[in-house]
């Protein structure tokens, strides 16, 4: 009799536990994971990128969009990349951090500044991803294809500025770019 009471206590307890993990029940309940998503996303440039990324905010959408808004890309105090927003969508729910794993980048009015210097090194892009040798024997590691998936990037009015400080030349900027990357077709 003892097991079934216990039983019966145990099993609303596990079942309230499992639902407060589920993305749309949180946000129905007022319990924001655009946090843990963005804190995801940070992680993931803090280890791959040299560039330092900040963000203004953040929005989850059930269930599997985060928009980023404000976000920017500097090096060595040179803003290599500011971007309106960002639609992320995910290739699964965000329950915990080895899932978060991204399907498509959408990319609202992006301004990408390339800096040439005098050495002819584009500021902020020449070593954009970070080399780690001491990573690559490292089994705890995880591979860039259990995070990336991306099957679309969409940028939208993009804005290229360049620089070439060996010629003196004033800035050469193009906007109104649109591209549209879909990598399905190419499988």
């Amino acid at each position: 009799m003892k097991k079934i009471v216990l039983i019966m206590i145990m099993l609303p307890i596990l079942a309230a536990a499992a639902l407060l993990t589920m993305p749309g029940l949180r946000r129905l309940l007022g319990i924001d994971i655009s946090g843990f998503v963005v804190s995801q996303i940070e992680a993931l440039a803090a280890d791959n990128i040299n560039p330092t990324l900040t963000l203004e905010s953040a929005t989850y959408h059930f269930p599997t969009t985060v928009s980023l808004h404000g976000v920017k890309l500097t090096k060595d105090e040179i803003e290599i990349l500011d971007v309106e927003t960002v639609s992320i969508t995910l290739t699964r729910y965000p329950f915990k951090a080895d899932q978060v794993r991204f399907g498509s980048f959408d990319l609202q009015t992006p301004v990408l500044n390339f800096f040439v210097d005098a050495k002819g090194d584009i500021l902020g892009w020449d070593d954009f991803v970070k080399s780690d040798p001491d990573d690559k024997d490292d089994d705890d590691s995880l591979d860039a294809s259990q995070q990336f998936a991306v099957e679309k990037i969409n940028i939208k009015n993009a804005t290229f500025v360049y620089e070439d400080q060996r010629t003196n030349k004033d800035r050469m900027t193009l906007d109104g770019f649109n591209m549209d990357i879909d990598t399905t077709t190419c499988r």
